[in-house]
Order: structure tokens, then C-alpha cells, then sequence
């Protein structure tokens, strides 16, 4: 007899059934227990999943596509005796309850939980009737997320709208978006005004058009039109203000948490790195040369120049920088080589 066989022969086929608090008589209790018993939901799998008492004194177990039948009977007691493989194994299962449509037996201190056909399928009605509730409900939270999204968008767009304009640079009759965010009006574009130590990515003037030029520090100082300027840092912190972003240092570095994200543009970065534009800042990663001449980091990060207000002569700089690996804005503040070329934003009042 292989192991599986003799499992369900043991653990439900052979049964000796011990009737607590019952006070039907023999013939009573042998009416209660014929019938069909399907095991509930939750209980354990290693005992028989359906089983069935005919009047006549035989039953049926059955687990999976297997199936056995056995012999019972009510002793003076009683007890419920089921024995199966010709008297061989006998076991011993505890009533606890019993009802036209429950029957709960403890065996080996596990309970076991049968319902009757007609009460088992009313279950698992009411278990798919729960769960496709459940499932709508996920489905209409999932619209009402979306649907508040899209408001949000929207009144995003449409403030963004109200406070964006536009300026040309007379200098080069260029163009470019501007919107005002916070008190001050920001240009929505890096600058794209030729100076000597200014470049395009790799070159290429289509990178200009995109990205703006690429400035040394000397150079951006004074890259800016009449009317606008090279932001400072108080300028920069004005416009993290807006986000309500925590600032904090680290390893002379600091960091605006989660900013990055709301002012990156909606397209052009790596790696699933754009942001939400909520403020039509329209971050975008130039990249930057280095000083060797060589080109890096296009579609990856963004440096804009910064000044520092307060200092006579030859001003330090440091940088801002976003990237597409990370939500933050952060700066720079040591060891810049005033030659590689960064971006530029000029800011008005």
C-alpha cells in the first residue's frame, strides 16, 4: 500500500467517532451523520476532502481523484466506528459539533471543519461574492487615484499657464519660456547665448537647441541678458521653498529631499529618471564638459552654475545639480574646476 493511500486511509477513511454533548439517541445521531460532508475553507489538507455516510453502514472518503470506501456503525455509546482495509485501521475522531449543515471533529488536537454540499457551495458563493466586491473596490480606488491625479495635473497645467510668459534675448533675437514661480521669474530653458568658453554637447548644435550651452564659471557670470542674472543661493533656496523641501549637508554636500523630482521636466531623462514639472521649471540633463574637453553625462544629470552673493573680486562658485538616479536636488560647494562647462538659468526679479 503506497504512503499516500495509507495517509487517507488513516487520517479520515478509519474513523471512530466520539459524540460530546449529544443527546440524540443512537438511531437520532445515525440520521444526523448521513449525508454528504465537504471540508471547509482554512481546515487541513491531509485528511479527506469530502466525505459521505450511507444509511446502509458503508461511506465513501474521497481527497483529490482518490477515493475509498469504509464501514460504520453506532455502538451504546454512541460512537461512531469506521473502520476501512478490512478492519485494520481504526482511528478515533472526536464530535464536537454537529447541525444539518456542520459537523466539527477534533483529531490528534487538530479541528476539522465539514459543511454540508448545499452549505458549502452557499460559502463559497459568499467567499467570490466578497472577493469581486473587493475587486471593484480596488478597481474604483484605483479610478478615484487616477481621477484626482489628473485634477491635480490639470490645475497644475493650469497654473503653470497663468505665470508662464516668454522672452527674446535681443542680444541674439533667441527666445525663450519663462514662468514665475515663487517672487521670482525663472527661465524655463538653460540659456543658449554664445560666448567665448560656452560649447554644445559634443558639438553638436541640435544639443543646444535642447539642452542650452555648456559655460565655464567665468563665463557664466556674465552669460546672463540685461535684466536677469546668474542666480545666487538665495535665489535657489526661494525657489526650493516653494516645494517645502527639508534641506541638509552631508560631506560637503547639500541636499533639497524629493525636490528634484516636482522640477525635472516630464521627458529627457535615463533610466525612468523624469520628474512631474509641477511648476514648469522644465529641468532637462545637458550634461557637462570637463575641462579636457571631454563630454559627459548627457541624459543623466543636470549642473547649473551658482553664485555666491557677499564676496568681493574673483566670486567662488558652486554647482546645483540633478540627477536621473535620485529624486533630490543637491549642491556643491568644494573642489570645482572653474573650466568644465556647465549649464546656466537665469533668474529676473
Amino acid at each position: 500500500m503506497s504512503k499516500q493511500f495509507r495517509v487517507l486511509a488513516i487520517a479520515v477513511i478509519a474513523v471512530l467517532f466520539v459524540v460530546v454533548g449529544c443527546g440524540a439517541n443512537p438511531r437520532q445521531f445515525r440520521q444526523m451523520i448521513v449525508g454528504r460532508w465537504v471540508l471547509a475553507e482554512g481546515s487541513s489538507r491531509d485528511v479527506s476532502e469530502r466525505m459521505e455516510f450511507l444509511a446502509d453502514g458503508t461511506g465513501l472518503a474521497e481527497s483529490g481523484n482518490k477515493a475509498m470506501t469504509f464501514q460504520w456503525r453506532i455502538d451504546d455509546d454512541n460512537r461512531i466506528i469506521s473502520t476501512a482495509m478490512n478492519g485494520s485501521i481504526t482511528q478515533i475522531y472526536t464530535i464536537r459539533e454537529i447541525s444539518r449543515t456542520t459537523l466539527i471533529v477534533e483529531w490528534q488536537g487538530v479541528r476539522l471543519t465539514y459543511k454540508s454540499p448545499q452549505e458549502a457551495e452557499r460559502l463559497a458563493r459568499e467567499r467570490e461574492r466578497v472577493r469581486e466586491e473587493a475587486k471593484r473596490e480596488r478597481v474604483a480606488e484605483r479610478a478615484r487615484e487616477e481621477a484626482e491625479r489628473e485634477r491635480l495635473a490639470e490645475q497644475a497645467r493650469r497654473t503653470i499657464q497663468q505665470r508662464s510668459g516668454a522672452f527674446t534675448d535681443p542680444r541674439d533675437g533667441q527666445t525663450y519660456r519663462t514662468v514665475k514661480i515663487g517672487n521670482l521669474t525663472w527661465m524655463a530653458q538653460n540659456l543658449n547665448f554664445q560666448t567665448n568658453n560656452s560649447w554644445c554637447y559634443d558639438s553638436n548644435n541640435s544639443n543646444c537647441e535642447k539642452y542650452g550651452r555648456l559655460y565655464t564659471w567665468r563665463a557664466a557670470r556674465n552669460a546672463c541678458p540685461a535684466g536677469w542674472r546668474l542666480p545666487g543661493g538665495v535665489d535657489w533656496d526661494a525657489l526650493m521653498s516653494v516645494v517645502g523641501s527639508t534641506f541638509r549637508e552631508s560631506n560637503d554636500m547639500g541636499f533639497w529631499d524629493g525636490a528634484g523630482t516636482r522640477f525635472k521636466s516630464q521627458a529627457g531623462w535615463n533610466n525612468n529618471g523624469n520628474g512631474t514639472d509641477d511648476f514648469g521649471f522644465s529641468a532637462l540633463p545637458g550634461g557637462n564638459r570637463r575641462s579636457d574637453g571631454r563630454f559627459l553625462n548627457v541624459g543623466l544629470v543636470g549642473f547649473w552654475w551658482i553664485t555666491l552673493e557677499g564676496f568681493a573680486g574673483e566670486v567662488p562658485p558652486y554647482l546645483l545639480g540633478m540627477g536621473s538616479a535620485n529624486e533630490d536636488v543637491y549642491t556643491m560647494f568644494l573642489n570645482l574646476d572653474w573650466s568644465n562647462g556647465h549649464s546656466v538659468r537665469c533668474v529676473s526679479e
